[in-house]
């Protein structure tokens, strides 16, 4: 039996419910970001063609996380204004 047929099991008191880690969140986005824009200034600071090349790739790399994560806020904000709307 594999552990994927093995869910069918009852749940354990009192045990918080697992959270699907498979996609990271607005928080771990912004954090991924915030560690690729240091280290490019880092590497821009160094002054090498191989440092440099490398440090506007991190700041792409730090773009991209920071989009990522907008979007995923914006999404947030959407669904929790939706879901206000309905209330009322």
């Amino acid at each position: 039996m594999s552990h994927s047929e093995s869910s069918d099991a009852p749940p354990i008191h009192g045990a918080a419910a697992v959270k699907d880690t498979s996609k990271p969140g607005w928080i771990a986005r912004t954090i991924f970001g915030t560690i690729g824009l240091a280290a490019a200034i880092s590497l821009l600071t160094m002054g090498s063609t191989r440092t440099t090349i490398a440090g506007a790739g991190l700041i792409v790399v730090a773009g991209f996380h920071f989009v990522a994560a907008f979007k995923l806020r914006r999404q947030a904000a959407r669904l929790q204004a939706a879901n206000t709307a309905r209330s009322l």
